[in-house]
């Protein structure tokens, strides 16, 4: 059985090539605002228990050649919980008005928010495989519910597709196609850019695939 391994913030940026005092150093800030905190409504109440209104989330990006740095502060969420950061795809619609996921690999309208390059980690734990309590697209936060995520992206966050390309066979044949980013703030269609969600309920990720989350947080709304 897969057992996951706490993730370092540094060692990640490391494996990326990106000193970790270094890690919004450099390139172009495209981005460096708060996200919307989307209330109690959306499966946190009822799963994570209490109401966490006055939680807030800010966002920093920074566009670096072909990728991105990507950099969230959260203060006031709920104490010793695993959050994970969700990036929204382009999807389609059918004929009959039905739209479907963007995610080649999964059917979903996001995938997470993770360079390419992580994809065979992230399968490590996505179903059929067992969830894991820790997650390359995520962290935990202390015992006063404040966290931090960064990640070093090996593709551009805005104006940019996600490169799917990279993964290896999946159920499926290899070969996936890059897919386009959805960025509200850019004018592409979409209801958000990234979300922010808790596993109350089970207190594991799932890899590509979101699982049961909470939605706590948008950006931008």
């Amino acid at each position: 059985m897969f057992k996951a391994k706490p993730i370092s913030i540094a060692l990640m940026l490391i494996g990326l090539g990106v000193a970790p005092s270094a890690a919004l150093a450099n390139g172009s800030s495209v981005i460096n605002s708060n996200f919307v905190n989307l209330g109690s409504g959306l499966g946190v109440a009822a799963r994570c228990g209490g109401t966490w209104d006055l939680a807030t989330a800010s966002l920093k990006v920074k566009q670096v050649g072909a990728g991105s740095q990507v950099e969230i502060e959260l203060e006031g969420g709920r104490p010793n919980t695993l959050y994970t950061v969700w990036l929204r795809l382009q999807g389609n619609v059918t004929a009959t008005g039905a739209s479907f996921g963007g995610s080649p690999m999964t059917g979903e309208p996001v995938t997470a928010l993770a360079p390419g390059s992580a994809i065979p980690e992230l399968i490590e734990y996505t179903a059929p495989n067992p969830g894991a309590p820790m997650a390359v697209n995520g962290f935990t936060t202390d015992a006063n519910g404040d966290g931090e995520f960064m990640t070093a992206l090996d593709f551009p966050l805005v104006g940019g597709a996600y490169p799917f390309n990279l993964a290896p066979a999946f159920n499926l044949v290899a070969g996936f196609p890059p897919v386009a980013i959805v960025n509200p703030g850019a004018g592409v269609s979409g209801p958000f850019l990234l979300r922010i969600a808790t596993h109350c309920s089970d207190g594991l990720a799932h890899g590509l695939n979101p699982g049961v989350i909470e939605s706590w947080f948008d950006w931008p709304n």
